[in-house]
Order: C-alpha cells, then sequence, then structure tokens
C-alpha cells in the first residue's frame, strides 16, 4: 500500500508539472514575421524613420485580441528599418509606441489576459494638471498578420506617425505694460489625456494644461504649446483660455477659444496631419 501511495504521489507530481508548463512549451513550427517599418507622413516628404525615431516598443496581440508580448527596441540596433520577431503561428495584431518617454504612461497588461480594447496610453500629469510639455511621440499598427509554416517569413510593412505637433500662439492687441507678462496666464482643456492602442482619444478625462507665457520681440503674448493631433476628434471641446490678474487680485478673462476655431485657419496653410509645427495669431 505505501508503494503504491508512493508511486501514486510521483505521478501527481509530474502530471501537474508538466501541465503548468504546457502554455510555455516552444512550438517547433514557430516561424518569424519581418517588421519593416518608415516614417514617411512628414513635412520633407522622405522617411525619416531612423532619425527621428530612437526607441519602439511593440505590442503584439493574438487573433482572440490577448495580449501577448512586448519587444522594446533601441531602433540603433536594428537592421536598417527591419526587425525580426520569432512568433508562433497565428493571425497578430501589432502595436507600436515610439519614443516613448516618461511624459507618457502606459496601462498595466498581463500575458494572455489584457484585451485589446483595455489597453490605453496617457499623458503623465498630476491630478490631470500638465506643466510641462509632452514630448514627441509617434504611432503604427498593423493588423492581422498571418504568421504560418507555410510562409516561412511574412514581411509586413508599419508606417508611423506622428502623434505629437508644436504649435505657438500669439495674442496681438494687448497693452502690455513695462514688458511685464507676469499677471497673464494660459490654460488649455481638453478630454485628451489618454488614447486607445489603435490611436483614438478616450475623452475619458479633462485635462487642464499650463503651458506658461512669454513676451516675443514685438511685446506681444506668446505661448509655446505641444498638441496631440488625434485631439482635433474633440475640438470643439477642447478651449484656450488667457486670463489676467489685476492688482486688485481678480482676474480677468481676456480670450476664450476652441481649438477648432483656432486651427481652421492654420489648415487652410498645410496638412495638419503632416506639419511638425503651426503658428497661430490672435487679435484681442
Amino acid at each position: 500500500m505505501k508503494k503504491f501511495v508512493y508511486y501514486f504521489s510521483i505521478f501527481s507530481f509530474w502530471f501537474v508539472l508538466l501541465s503548468c508548463s504546457d502554455e510555455k512549451e516552444i512550438n517547433t513550427d514557430a516561424t518569424s514575421v519581418n517588421l519593416q517599418f518608415s516614417y514617411t507622413k512628414n513635412a520633407a516628404g522622405v522617411d525619416k524613420f531612423v532619425e527621428d525615431i530612437r526607441k519602439i516598443n511593440i505590442y503584439v496581440f493574438d487573433s482572440k485580441s490577448c495580449f501577448v508580448e512586448e519587444y522594446i527596441v533601441n531602433t540603433n540596433e536594428m537592421n536598417g528599418n527591419a526587425l525580426n520577431l520569432e512568433l508562433d503561428p497565428g493571425d497578430y495584431d501589432f502595436i507600436v509606441w515610439g519614443n516613448l518617454t516618461e511624459s507618457y504612461q502606459m496601462c498595466s497588461m498581463k500575458k494572455g489576459i489584457t484585451n485589446f480594447e483595455e489597453c490605453h496610453l496617457s499623458i503623465s500629469c498630476n491630478d490631470d494638471v500638465l506643466n510641462v510639455h509632452p514630448t514627441p511621440l509617434y504611432h503604427g499598427a498593423v493588423y492581422k498578420v498571418k504568421v504560418s509554416p507555410e510562409v516561412q517569413k511574412s514581411s509586413v510593412n508599419i508606417d508611423m506617425i506622428k502623434n505629437t505637433m508644436s504649435v505657438r500662439v500669439t495674442v496681438d492687441g494687448l497693452d502690455i505694460e513695462n514688458a511685464d507678462c507676469s499677471p497673464y496666464n494660459c490654460a488649455i482643456t481638453s478630454l485628451s489625456k489618454s488614447y486607445r492602442f489603435d490611436n483614438s482619444p478616450m475623452g475619458d478625462k479633462k485635462l487642464n494644461y499650463y503651458p506658461g507665457v512669454r513676451l516675443n520681440k514685438d511685446r506681444q503674448l506668446t505661448t509655446d504649446l505641444v498638441i496631440m493631433r488625434s485631439m482635433n476628434d474633440h475640438l470643439k471641446e477642447s478651449r484656450m483660455v488667457f486670463t489676467k490678474n489685476d492688482t486688485n487680485g481678480q482676474t480677468q478673462e481676456l480670450i476664450n477659444s476652441s481649438f477648432y476655431d483656432m486651427l481652421i485657419p492654420a489648415s487652410i496653410n498645410g496638412d495638419l496631419e503632416i506639419k511638425d509645427s503651426i503658428e497661430i495669431m490672435i487679435h484681442h
């Protein structure tokens, strides 16, 4: 009887061990996919992937939209614009974020559990208040890439786009005394704090952005800011407000305008999806 118990225990141990390790077993039919990256949607009209994008974070999802793996790659270690990934046979979606920094916060993701629809990236801030400019950010995606033993190496192109755009807003017509801009403030409110992995804004929380102001050489009030291109979906809810604090401690609202109204004249002079920066003049 003791021998039976002993043999049964050994059998049970190996059965459990093999069952737990089944998901980690290496598939001998694993093949590779060749990802070819580019960044051509820019003002120069040439591929600037190597020049502008230093690091990429690649997120892989399976046919059930479950998170499979993350790859973090420094682009100077790549073979030009190309990267090979070894994957088991199947259909995959690839989401790529370029030049991620501390300006952005990634959601918590668990392999085999987190679904594509749950994944998002947010602009880092304290209590929905942003006092620094977000750093340049890039996005790329390719969907339903088939990896199979019949096709030993699938090859797909991922053309990145630049999510961020620099904006300079100048206010003309203010009588600024003694070249002192300290009483003036600028605030931007938007619903573009977080972005889904398909690069669409979630519109979840209001972001309050304070880019600061200065005087230019013509003594005009000027502010420099960085906006996310995808925030254009919420332009009618996004507003720019200039205020002035008087000597009595009262706040006077000088300008309260939507980004939609501000960007329409700028869009006439160029494609907002391509330009790295624009300048806007507001007459007070």
